[in-house]
């Protein structure tokens, strides 16, 4: 048992210091600690009390991009900071696109020992946006989530085949990053009038806009778990789709 004293709980009547008691992987007491015999004490004091963190976008860059960051630096962040999950993209170098290059990434993350580190695996092979990646062995690897972040697939043929293949593929999802780059090529900040006052080249909703009707359309047709991720840094939102007993949420 672990109990968990002075720290900071949101409740639904706001905040406020509480003891936190754990048996197991469970939260069995809100307020005061039942008992404590024989349980481990820790001191919360000046910090929150909660649920973990779970960040389904990072970036670890490893392989190929490390002097920015790696698995063991990320995935150390991460439990630092609260994040007990994560979810990292496959644009790396290279690209995890088959059952290897994810084989090698799952390993040496769950290696660490830190937060869970679950990685994405890319659409396309190398993230080119021409043919299928190998979603097989990628999946056989335990690989869930692809995307090519950073990305979108720019052919709708290609990207209607990758969602029905995926459909198949029992709890697979597709994440599409929701750009036209025909649109958003040379943008530098959201189009607007914050763009138009410094003379820069913006990056119209449009562009975003698109790419989400596209990708719904081509998602109701064959009916994948789908979610769609802006790019702008802007407050745009994120639209996620899943066929239900009601049709499309």
């Amino acid at each position: 048992m672990i109990v968990i004293e002075n720290g900071r709980v949101l409740r639904a009547n706001g905040v406020e210091e509480a003891t936190v008691t754990v048996e197991g992987d469970t939260v069995t007491a809100v307020g005061s600690a039942p008992g404590r015999n024989g349980a481990r004490v820790i001191d919360a004091r000046g910090a929150w009390i909660g649920p973990g963190f779970v960040d389904l976008h990072v970036h670890f860059r490893e392989p190929g991009q490390t002097w920015k960051e790696d698995l063991e630096s990320g995935a150390r962040s991460a439990a630092a900071g609260g994040f007990t999950a994560v979810l990292t993209m496959p644009n790396t170098d290279p690209p995890v696109d088959d059952g290897p290059s994810a084989l090698r990434a799952i390993g040496a993350a769950r290696a660490i020992g830190a937060a869970r580190v679950e990685v994405a695996g890319a659409l396309t092979r190398d993230r080119a946006g021409v043919e299928m990646a190998d979603f097989d062995s990628m999946y056989d690897a335990g690989v869930r989530v692809f995307t090519d972040d950073g990305d979108s697939v720019p052919d709708a043929g290609l990207l209607r085949r990758i969602m029905t293949y995926l459909a198949g593929l029992p709890g697979a999802v597709v994440a599409e990053h929701a750009e036209d780059v025909r649109l958003t090529e040379g943008g530098q900040l959201h189009e607007g009038s914050m763009s138009a006052l410094h003379g820069l080249v913006g990056l119209p909703g449009a562009g975003e806009d698109v790419i989400v009707a596209r990708d719904l359309a081509l998602a109701r047709a064959t009916e994948p778990v789908f979610t769609s991720s802006t790019c702008q840094p802007a407050p745009r939102s994120t639209s996620s789709v899943t066929p239900g007993p009601q049709g499309w949420q």
